[in-house]
């Protein structure tokens, strides 16, 4: 769903809320977020000041630093629980009593009882109420064309990576999500797709090749990389010529290698998008995709 887009002198706090209001056309002139991956590739020409857990607690300076070099008075924050389906363990309307002891002009928005709630509320912030309503009827359409195709048929073991790659050095990472990860839980399992990390032990240590080099033991019929995607294709490469064993990972060998979108606690906005392309990107036949 895209919108007419306008910047505003505000700063904005929170994954959610942040990318609600980007889906309701409106971009902050700073922002401060955690969870989602590769986020500066969204919101281009951004202020992006730091993590929300280092502005909740050590970093406060970074934040009045922006909003004074910026002429920024209003922020907004997210309010969140750990009761929410999105929980990502920070609730930056915490700052709301100290902010405006401070002098600045604070609005909260809720995402504590819901994504519904939450996507209204970022609309009567905003001023943008009709575009939430709008955008909350969407969002139910969309999850309730991809629900009627869940789960899929024939269960599949699949390894799931988000990639990285550092814009310095270009040397590479991959995150891999394992069943307790936002992605397992809200895209993998709904799909009905055996997470093929389970029983692999720690991998976050491990360079990336060696990382994809045990995957010989649980043989996944397909890997996907999220995020930046190029990071995933290299490390497969790096794992190839360092084992020849990889080659018969049935993923490898089937060329059953796919990109698809990131899922985390900060985008849920997009959940039925996202979770719909896995579901049609692997809801067939594989044909060999990379």
């Amino acid at each position: 769903m895209s919108e007419p887009t306008e910047m505003r002198n505000l700063i904005m706090i929170g994954d959610k809320l942040a990318h609600t209001a980007r889906a309701l056309g409106v971009l902050p002139r700073a922002m401060v977020t955690s969870q989602i991956p590769l986020i500066e590739d969204f919101f281009p020409g951004i202020d992006h000041l730091e993590c929300t857990r280092c502005i909740m607690t050590t970093k406060r300076r970074i934040l009045h630093t922006a909003a004074k070099r910026g002429g920024i008075q209003k922020i907004l924050l997210e309010k969140d629980t750990a009761t929410s389906d999105y929980w990502c363990g920070l609730n930056p309307s915490e700052m709301e009593s100290e902010l405006t002891s401070d002098g600045y002009e604070v609005s909260v928005v809720d995402f504590s009882q819901g994504i519904h709630h939450g996507i209204r509320d970022t609309g009567r912030v905003l001023e943008r109420d009709k575009l939430a309503e709008r955008l909350v009827r969407h969002y139910d359409a969309q999850l309730e064309e991809v629900n009627a195709l869940l789960p899929l048929g024939g269960k599949k073991c699949v390894a799931a990576f988000v990639g990285f790659m550092h814009p310095m050095t270009h040397e590479n990472f991959l995150i891999p999500q394992a069943c307790d990860s936002f992605l397992n839980q809200k895209v993998m399992e709904p799909l009905g797709l055996d997470n093929a990390l389970d029983g692999l032990g720690p991998l976050d240590e491990l360079p990336p090749a060696e990382m994809l080099q045990r995957l010989t033991q649980t043989a996944p019929e397909v890997i996907v990389i999220t995020g930046n995607a190029q990071a995933g294709l290299m490390a497969i490469r790096d794992a190839t010529d360092a084992d020849p064993a990889f080659r018969e990972v049935p993923a490898v060998k089937n060329h059953a290698i796919h990109a698809l979108p990131a899922c985390s606690g900060g985008e849920p906005a997009d959940y039925p998008q996202i979770l719909g392309a896995w579901a049609h990107a692997l809801g067939h036949k594989e044909r060999g995709t990379i």
